[in-house]
């Protein structure tokens, strides 16, 4: 099944228990070196305070390395970092994953606009990941990624936006 946009909200069916799918984050997230800043047991909280709800977790996670340079240069930016994943059961007791629609980031040398890297956390990743890997091989800056004609409008929409933003302080791996 197809992950569906939702006003910005990406929904993910899970085969696995809400628990199960957790660990299965925090494992993924563990093994790429991302930083679990909180998990968040709702549905533990509200039995807690007796009250009663299917079960529900929300998972907090980041690179601090990655994010603090983009809140620093746009402080608005906190409001969406660090990155959450809200898994959930259904009424019909299938579990599903919650995901921001999207968040793309690119990064660049220190002494140079050459891009040298990019993260990716959108539905559709792997529609944009050739071209980025594209980029990144013939060594393209930012402006000439931001001057090319994309087949997809929607990743001319993405790649134009970060490229136009280009700034050197905020983007440098």
């Amino acid at each position: 099944m197809t992950p569906k946009p939702d006003n910005g909200i990406v929904t993910i069916p899970s085969h696995y228990s809400v628990d199960e799918t957790v660990k299965r984050i925090e494992e993924t997230l563990a093994a790429k070196g991302v930083k679990l800043f909180a998990l968040i047991d709702h549905s533990g909280e509200a039995e807690k305070a007796g009250l009663q709800m299917r079960p529900t977790k929300l998972l907090i996670f980041g690179n601090p390395k990655t994010g603090t340079p983009w809140m620093v240069d746009t402080p608005s930016i906190s409001i969406d970092l660090p990155m959450k994943i809200l898994v959930a059961e259904d009424p019909d007791g299938k579990s599903l994953g919650f995901v921001q629609e999207g968040f793309a980031a690119l990064y660049t040398r220190k002494s140079s606009p050459e891009i040298v890297g990019a993260t990716l956390v959108v539905a559709h990743a792997g529609e944009m990941i050739s071209e980025l890997t594209l980029a990144i091989t013939n060594k393209l800056t930012m402006q000439a990624l931001a001057e090319t004609v994309h087949c997809y409008p929607t990743q001319a929409e993405v790649f134009e936006r970060i490229a136009l933003s280009y700034k050197p302080a905020r983007m440098t791996a």
